[in-house]
């Protein structure tokens, strides 16, 4: 079990927007890492470090190879990659160009759920699809936070709608209100722990 409590954020298409209000507003939450995760296609240009980096004073780093994650941060999955966390540690892996349905969402919140159970937290942004809803699921089973983007503040509003739809998460907001709101969460989970 890592020592560094993470956020998960799942986005995907219209997710810019909504990126940008969650972190532009966000109170400063120190002991919390951000991994966001998308699911753009195969060569897909990312200008999510640029752009995050203009709205946040929080240091955002693209992923590669394996990282240990460290508070204060924000690390970003690059278009059409995969990661899973094993034991405090994010490991990014291609795609294979052959599998049919890319669902890096739902696979690192399988990971993050394992690895920090209670501790999880899983973000759903505007996005297509329903990626994310089993990674929730799977989060919500093992005791974490769910957080979700009200439908009618996204562009695109299948994915947080799956999400809302699979599991009943804690904050359902537009996304200038989750972070505050997951600020006041963390605030109140005094008895957290690096516990299992």
């Amino acid at each position: 079990m890592g020592t560094t409590r993470i956020a998960a954020i799942g986005v995907s298409a219209g997710g810019l927007r909504a990126l940008k209000e969650f972190f532009s507003s966000l109170p400063q939450i120190p002991d919390l890492a951000f991994v966001v995760v998308t699911h753009l296609p195969r060569d897909t240009p990312s200008s999510l470090q640029p752009t995050l980096s203009a709205v946040t004073s929080l240091p955002v780093y693209v992923l590669q190879g394996q990282t240990v994650p460290r508070a204060g941060n924000i690390y970003v999955l690059p278009a059409y990659m995969s990661a899973d966390l094993h034991e405090g540690v994010i490991s990014v892996y291609e795609r294979h160009p052959s599998e049919p349905v890319f669902k890096a969402i739902d696979e690192f919140l399988f990971s993050l759920a394992t690895d920090q159970r209670k501790n999880a937290i899983a973000i759903i942004l505007s996005g297509m699809g329903n990626d994310g809803a089993r990674g929730v699921q799977a989060i919500q089973k093992c005791g974490g936070m769910v957080l979700a983007q009200d439908p009618e503040s996204s562009k695109y509003s299948s994915m947080p709608r799956a999400a809302i739809d699979a599991d009943q998460p804690e904050e359902i907001a537009a996304p200038h209100l989750l972070g505050q709101t997951l600020s006041l969460m963390l605030q109140g989970t005094s008895n957290y722990s690096q516990e299992s």
